[in-house]
């Protein structure tokens, strides 16, 4: 959960089943997230924005989505990575 605080005052309660943990392995997983280190990796996540906006206010989809909307946004749901760790795969030598 982004903000236990937000989180709990939300009358719906939103959480979002992800299927790997695609970041750098730093200790908080929120911070790292909200400052947005890459453009790529907030593609997840300003869709997560979009739909939450438009769970919540029962409104559109919308189409932009600034790093504020974002911020104010994910603060509002949980989320859980099913794989906790990025899987470095190496290629396997066949002898």
């Amino acid at each position: 959960m982004f903000c236990e605080e937000e989180y709990i005052k939300q009358p719906l309660k939103i959480l979002y089943v992800l299927k790997e943990a695609n970041w750098n392995g730093s200790a908080n997983l929120c911070e790292w997230i909200l400052s947005e280190p890459k453009s790529g990796y907030w593609r997840t996540w300003n869709n997560i924005t979009r739909w939450t906006k438009a769970l919540i206010e029962g409104g559109e989809y919308p189409k932009y989505v600034s790093k504020a909307d974002k911020t104010y946004w994910v603060k509002k749901i949980a989320f859980l990575n099913l794989k906790k760790l990025v899987a470095v795969q190496e290629p396997i030598m066949m002898k």
